[in-house]
């Protein structure tokens, strides 16, 4: 089952890859036996994922198991460097910020006249 869970890893970057990581979560739920080297399959993978929702449960995974099998910096520092700093959103530019602001400014004075 070892084998056959680290081949699967291979796909998590390609079609069925949502279907590959719900597969793997089952077998980490299931046989503890196998987590400490499916979790160090799917930290040395992680970096291959390209699906948000494969993230998500890439992520549920680590969060789960990672700590108690002694890979926690290991996964924080993989999770870090694919998916960047705290929090997750993508950054405004200036000039959005300006508009943004200019148009609270509308709202406000049309509430006050």
């Amino acid at each position: 089952a070892d084998s056959v869970v680290h081949l699967l890893m291979d796909f998590l970057s390609g079609p069925g890859a949502l279907d590959v990581v719900l597969f793997v979560r089952e077998i980490v739920e299931t046989y503890e036996n196998l987590r400490d080297p499916v979790l160090t399959k799917l930290i040395d993978s992680f970096q291959d994922i390209q699906d948000p929702n494969v993230y998500r449960v890439a992520l549920w995974i680590l969060g789960e198991y990672a700590l108690d099998s002694g890979k926690g910096p290991d996964a924080i520092e993989v999770i870090y460097e694919c998916l960047g700093p705290v929090p997750f959103s993508k950054k405004k530019a200036p000039k959005e910020e300006d508009e943004e602001a200019a148009e609270e400014e509308k709202v406000k004075e049309a509430k006050t006249s």
